[in-house]
């Protein structure tokens, strides 16, 4: 299985080496990497066309700044693998990820496999907790989203069978939550997610980022994005009761 490993890029010099050597140090070696740089401004894209000419399994596009949902979009235009990693430019990952991830998709039957991230603030982590080892099917999984139990709405951390992105794509014409109207979407195209506890991802957190700062403005704008998803869900699938508490 070769797995696309998509990569937005948007001033992250001093990061972006670190990424990708941790794609390097991969014990699953059948990947690409797959980054597209939106209009940095300092240094990355330099950054990653070295790292191109140094590894013919990492390809690099550029193009003028549209934002993360744009640059996304375009990352699986790009992608030629069999399943999709996303990992941003400013996180890293253990050696076993991809090994480990495929492994369970494959003996599994997986469409869907998530495992457990670390926040890095510095020398010691945050950890929130995590989905068990499981199998989970379409509806239990999506209860699980919908009720963050163990489930996320992070497009990182996960890895997808191409199939699941059909007809999928991240929205251009909304600002913030964009992962919260798309993920879910995905698990719609699944019959099988698994989960697996393992915090493969580390999610670097950074001063001033939204993890970090929650304006009223950014709050109404997450309340849209769960209601977008509440009504969605409730459509397509009218006959599923979905506890819809958070």
């Amino acid at each position: 299985m070769k797995i696309s490993i998509l990569i937005p890029v948007y001033n992250v010099k001093k990061w972006l080496d670190r990424c990708l050597d941790s794609l390097e140090a991969q014990t699953w070696k059948d990947w690409e990497a797959v980054l597209v740089n939106d209009g940095s401004t300092d240094a990355s894209l330099e950054i990653a066309q070295r790292r191109a000419a140094q590894d013919a399994r990492i390809h690099v596009f550029s193009y003028p700044n549209k934002g993360i949902s744009v640059t996304r979009n375009r990352l699986l235009d790009h992608a030629q693998g069999d399943a999709f990693l996303f990992v941003d430019s400013d996180d890293w990952i253990e050696p076993e990820t991809l090994e480990k991830l495929v492994r369970v998709m494959e003996g599994k039957r997986c469409d869907i496999v998530q495992c457990g991230y670390q926040m890095d603030f510095g020398p010691v982590p945050f950890l929130r907790p995590v989905a068990g080892k499981g199998i989970h099917t379409r509806e239990e999984a999506l209860q699980m989203l919908v009720n963050n139990k163990g489930i996320n709405n992070y497009p990182w951390g996960k890895l997808f069978r191409r199939h699941t992105f059909s007809n999928v794509r991240f929205p251009e014409n909304v600002k913030g939550f964009e992962d919260t109207r798309t993920i879910f979407r995905t698990f719609l195209n699944a019959s099988r997610i698994g989960t697996i506890p393992d915090r493969f991802v580390h999610y670097v957190q950074h001063p001033g980022s939204l993890t970090n700062c929650m304006s009223l403005a950014t709050v109404y704008d997450m309340r849209r994005a769960y209601e977008y998803q509440e009504n969605y869900l409730k459509k397509v699938l009218p006959h599923q009761h979905f506890d819809f508490n958070r």
